[in-house]
């Protein structure tokens, strides 16, 4: 059995409430890097991702609910995640998230769907 490796980061966005978001975030282990001004691209703990709990293991981490809050009004914070298991399996992931709106969420594997609902063909999968 291999292991799975990720790695994730997020777009600039402009923060309004640095201490608060700073806050949120360290429950959860992941990092601020100033990109100039009020600027900030949001790092998740290596190899986590950005599906990950706090110290105890108890509350899920949630892009709405710990960062949206304190970016500047009309922020879109776009989260990208690849990953793979010894490269027999891909994955990558993007989400855009805006505050009161719903999520965008586009997958690699989202390319096999639409192959098959725009050209009738069901392809086989990207895996050796």
């Amino acid at each position: 059995m291999a292991n799975y490796y990720v790695y994730a980061r997020s777009n600039a966005v402009r923060v309004r409430d640095l201490e608060g978001l700073s806050k949120s975030l360290n429950l959860f282990g992941y990092t601020l890097q100033c990109r100039g001004g009020n600027n900030y691209n949001i790092d998740p703990p290596e190899d986590s991702g950005w599906n990950s709990y706090d110290d105890e293991g108890e509350e899920e981490f949630n892009p709405q609910v710990h960062i949206l809050p304190y970016l500047e009004d009309g922020e879109i914070l776009i989260t990208i995640e690849i990953g793979n298991e010894k490269l027999r399996y891909l994955s990558g992931c993007s989400t855009a998230y805006c505050m009161h709106k719903e999520p965008i969420i586009v997958s690699l594997g989202d390319v096999y769907e639409m192959v098959k609902k725009q050209w009738g063909v069901d392809p086989e999968i990207a895996e050796y």
